[in-house]
């Protein structure tokens, strides 16, 4: 078995476990106020492991590895999806070696920090599968923080300042 995430701003199925149709596929930078996406998940069953039931989990996880928790009708929640996958149909002779068994979990926006790492990861029956991370941007300094120069940080004066432009764009 392998899996594989992919996350985008928006995605379909034409049925389930069919087809998947992907908008703006293959980020791993958002924000600084993440907006909806989707997180596309593909797995590849061999042959031996068609008809069997397998659990699965999907979590969203901090830079540290711990769950992240988000804010629900009834408080704060761990993001995790979970279930049971089964493909029932067993692949003929005919058939190629691995049956493909896709979804899709579509979010509203998330209220997550800025200046964060946060990684999607895919349990199958308790092995880790697939990880996909992504970055969320830190919001927008005030304005005041900003010298009339535009640099970020700076006071403005001239000492230890050769006058070299050292920046490296």
């Amino acid at each position: 078995m392998r899996a594989s995430i992919i996350l985008c701003d928006f995605a379909e199925q034409e049925q389930p476990g069919g087809k998947v149709h992907m908008l703006g596929a293959g980020w791993s930078q958002t924000g600084p106020h993440p907006g909806p996406h989707a997180v596309v998940i593909f797995i590849k069953l061999a042959r031996d492991e068609v008809s069997h039931p397998h659990d699965i989990l999907l979590q969203l996880t901090d830079a540290d590895g711990q769950p992240v928790s988000v804010p629900s009708p009834t408080g704060m929640q761990e993001l995790i999806f979970s279930g049971k996958l089964t493909v029932s149909s067993p692949l003929t002779p005919v058939e190629a070696d691995e049956a493909n068994a896709n979804f899709i979990i579509s979010l509203q926006p998330l209220q997550l920090a800025g200046g964060q790492t946060y990684t999607w990861r895919l349990k199958v029956d308790a092995d880790e599968m697939a990880a996909e991370g992504f970055y969320v941007l830190p919001a927008p300094r005030s304005a005041a923080a900003t010298t009339t120069s535009g640099r970020e940080g700076s006071d403005g004066g001239a000492e230890g300042h050769s006058g070299a432009d050292n920046s490296l764009g």
